[in-house]
């Protein structure tokens, strides 16, 4: 069970990281709304929030989406 934690907390680290990183290319954009999501995620995966994250993924899953839509890439 401590190695489970461990694992998911390495995981939910690195999905934070992604996340930041995300948030300030979308910031540097302009692109607010998918920089909010992005520090959405970035700070449940900090907190070790599992439930939260894997709540928030799908929508920022789909703001990517709209925005790569947007731009016709």
């Amino acid at each position: 069970v401590d190695l489970d934690r461990r694992v998911h907390g390495r995981r939910l680290h690195l999905v934070a990281d992604a996340a930041g990183r995300l948030a300030a290319e979308a910031e540097s954009y302009g692109f607010r709304v998918l920089g909010r999501m992005a520090r959405c995620v970035e700070s449940a995966g900090r907190a070790k929030d599992l439930q939260a994250v894997t709540d928030l993924l799908p929508e920022l899953a789909t703001a990517v989406e709209r925005h790569r839509i947007s731009m016709g890439s």
